[in-house]
């Protein structure tokens, strides 16, 4: 049984919503739908749920995110006193909005946060990435920044929407009542991005911006399409050993720094040996020498891939014409939840949206988190796996962190510190808020002595290469046999099971095979990806695992019986790209057709550079402001090119305080150390500050109860072995 049957949830927004919110509680409503809530969409019948599209020529409309995101979501024309009093959950733009009962939780999604500068302003999914960084994370040096594939800022919001639903459950499983959660737009995406905060914060050298054809893992050409190769420093003499190429066993290119400072020439010999061949021969050679080379699959093959057929990644209704989506990119000890079916109207719920029930409320110190009472055995490293952890410890689960002085995280090894010492590098990141143990899991001993933690603990957390777990002779039968009612989180790159589950890979080569990569880059030209510094897939899948893991420890905690949740990023990135692979099939077309910034919805969009070099996000919402923008420049129509022409005659704040008065949606597209300073004296999460004062990445949802902060640093390699093997165990570390 799906673990939120008993759920009820009210989705509604403000009539004059901005699109962006719209789509994230559309997205937060569908995930909470297919885990089993009933959710109601408050929509009066002249109030749509998004904008209309303009230009349909490419297949591209409001349709089909309407029908990814509202299946299974019956709708309400309006609400009242009687149906605000059942719900268990209601999703939000509505600031005005309280809790209609003690137990109700209210998850509020907001654009920027207070004291930001685009608070009051339009805010479009371009300008929260303009200001997040992520945009100028991706594109070219010199040329325009590029938006990621599809909704992705929305999209992102969505998910830590659910994250935050999920946390406000287990408070009020718990007997801590309701809450008010508030996710922000611009901390999701801020947060995500906090491999490039945190090269500014800790001042690491070099750049940390988009670094288009010269990136580190380029996107290559080949005779029939395209191909992402990702490698580490230890896979070099690999990757020239299949190139086959003198000029790359030179000294010069040995070291990293040696590599990056000729990378444009070692890039170059990629691309000249890549062109010669096709997609199946470098996949080959790849796999021959062990390295992680992925094609960039555009939305019909995709859906068609031998691995996503296997895994059942996609459905598709029976009648004529029907269009495949992704469903829940999770298995729940083997089980896929598919989307819900919609039920016929609403009042054939009466009978079961009985009123809200849950424990009573207790009464509880400040400090009780919504997961307090929750132990994580953390086996997570890098990012995907250790930032799912690191916010389950934010929401009060004591989470223990297990390396070995032979396989500590890779992590801690990332700047130029030594990784006993990791305490501030980017390892600290992600890793606050935990204790760290040291055992050597290879051993007898260590091994038993994880299983007896395993015996007194709720979650374990791994994202592994899969049979990592199985060689250690810790598989989930054998987790399951030492605690019936663990639960075990494999989020890995490609799933548990299919034919490339155990290929090696990264974000950069997941984008390449989810569809995403085929969907972005500048019009008319080749894809592009997040690259190494953003790795998106990494980031999102933690807020997708959280949630997800949160309400698997529910239900064994429940019914004590012990979940497996199997957790791909590639699924999960294909699931946030949902609607682009139904409007490909519509429009009987390749998604790799790409058109840079411009709108999904079809307004005047796109990034523009000033006089004083500072590019300019805008997106023109609707007429009306197109026709004063239009007045203003003496014209009777604006378009790209005279919209780009004005700007770059005007100075940037110039430039800004016009169009925003206008009402278009305007921000700078801001680096690294400008998002540091924009956020900084505002009410934003996405930065907090350590015990020691030293900001870290923080929080992508905020509750109002208990506000989350960084209690603890990161551990030192094995720093807290004894503590924890005394206070859980009640023995000595010795040996272990």
């Amino acid at each position: 049984m799906r673990p939120l049957t008993d759920m009820l949830v009210i989705e509604q927004f403000k009539p004059d919503s901005p699109e962006a919110l719209r789509l994230a509680l559309a997205m937060a409503g569908r995930i909470l739908s297919d885990f089993g809530a009933t959710v109601l969409r408050i929509q009066p019948r002249d109030q749509p749920v998004f904008m209309p599209a303009l230009n349909t020529e490419d297949g591209i409309t409001s349709s089909h995110e309407e029908a990814f995101l509202n299946a299974g979501k019956p709708r309400v024309l309006a609400s009242d006193d009687a149906l605000a009093m059942r719900a268990d959950i209601v999703l939000t733009d509505d600031d005005t909005l309280d809790r209609a009962h003690a137990d109700q939780i209210v998850v509020l999604v907001k654009s920027v946060p207070g004291g930001h500068a685009l608070e009051g302003k339009r805010v479009s999914e371009l300008c929260l990435m303009a200001q997040s960084g992520l945009l100028d994370m991706v594109g070219e040096p010199d040329r325009e920044p590029l938006m990621l594939a599809g909704h992705q800022p929305a999209y992102a919001a969505g998910l830590a929407a659910f994250a935050a639903t999920a946390a406000g459950i287990a408070a009020r499983q718990s007997g801590l009542g309701g809450d008010i959660y508030t996710v922000c737009a611009l901390d999701v995406l801020a947060w995500i991005n906090w491999k490039s905060l945190a090269s500014h914060l800790i001042g690491e050298s070099g750049s940390c911006s988009r670094e288009g054809p010269s990136t580190e893992w380029p996107v290559l050409p080949c005779r029939d399409g395209w191909v992402v190769l990702a490698f580490t420093r230890s896979d070099w003499h690999r990757v020239v050993d299949m190139v086959g190429v003198e000029r790359l066993r030179s000294p010069e290119f040995e070291t990293g720094a040696g590599r990056a400072a000729r990378r444009a020439e070692y890039i170059r010999i990629l691309r000249e040996w890549s062109y010669a061949m096709t997609r199946a021969e470098i996949q080959l050679a790849a796999t021959t020498f062990g390295l992680p080379v992925a094609v960039v699959l555009d939305a019909h093959e995709v859906i068609s891939d031998p691995h996503n057929v296997a895994r059942g990644v996609f459905e598709k209704d029976q009648e004529p014409g029907a269009l495949a989506q992704p469903v829940l990119p999770l298995r729940w000890n083997g089980e896929r939840f598919l989307r819900r079916t919609r039920p016929e109207n609403a009042s054939a719920l009466d009978t079961r949206c009985a009123p809200a029930t849950a424990p009573s409320v207790k009464q509880s110190s400040p400090d009780e988190l919504p997961l307090s009472g929750f132990r994580v055995l953390d086996l997570g490293i890098l990012t995907a796996g250790a930032g799912t952890s690191a916010l389950l410890a934010d929401a009060g689960a004591h989470v223990i962190k297990v390396e070995s002085s032979r396989h500590p995280d890779p992590f801690r090894g990332w700047s130029d510190v030594s990784a006993d010492e990791a305490r501030t590098s980017i390892f600290s990141f992600s890793n606050r808020n935990k204790d760290g143990v040291e055992l050597d899991l290879k051993s007898a001993e260590g091994r038993e002595t994880f299983l007896r933690l395993v015996e007194r603990s709720d979650i374990v957390v791994e994202n592994f290469r899969r049979g990592v777990l199985e060689n250690l002779g810790l598989s989930f039968e054998t987790l399951r046999q030492r605690n019936p009612a663990i639960v075990l989180a494999s989020i890995s790159s490609q799933g548990e099971t299919g034919p490339d589950s155990k290929k090696p890979s990264y974000g950069s080569t997941l984008e390449a095979l989810s569809g995403m990569a085929s969907a972005c880059g500048y019009a008319g030209e080749g894809p592009q990806v997040s690259g190494r510094n953003v790795n998106y897939p990494d980031q999102v899948v933690s807020l997708f695992a959280m949630g997800a893991v949160t309400l698997a420890a529910l239900s064994a905690r429940r019914n004590g019986v012990g979940v497996h949740l199997d957790i791909p990023q590639r699924d999960v990135a294909s699931f946030l790209i949902g609607d682009r692979l139904m409007a490909a099939q519509a429009a009987r077309t390749s998604a790799a057709t790409r058109s840079g910034n411009s709108s999904l919805s079809g307004h005047l969009q796109g990034c523009f550079k000033s006089v004083d070099g500072q590019w300019i996000a805008v997106t023109v919402p609707d007429g009306s402001i197109r026709n004063g923008l239009a007045g203003l420049l003496g014209s009777s129509d604006v378009d790209e090119k005279t919209l780009r022409s004005w700007i770059a005659s005007k100075p940037s704040a110039d430039a800004l305080a016009t169009l925003q008065q206008l009402g278009a949606s305007a921000a700078t597209v801001a680096n690294n150390a400008a998002v540091c300073e924009a956020l900084a004296g505002t009410t934003a999460s996405a930065l907090s500050r350590a015990p020691n004062e030293e900001l870290l990445k923080g929080f992508p949802f905020q509750s109002a109860r208990t506000p989350f902060v960084v209690r603890k640093l990161a551990p030192r390699l094995g720093e807290d072995t004894a503590t924890v093997l005394h206070n859980v165990l009640g023995e000595s570390a010795r040996g272990v």
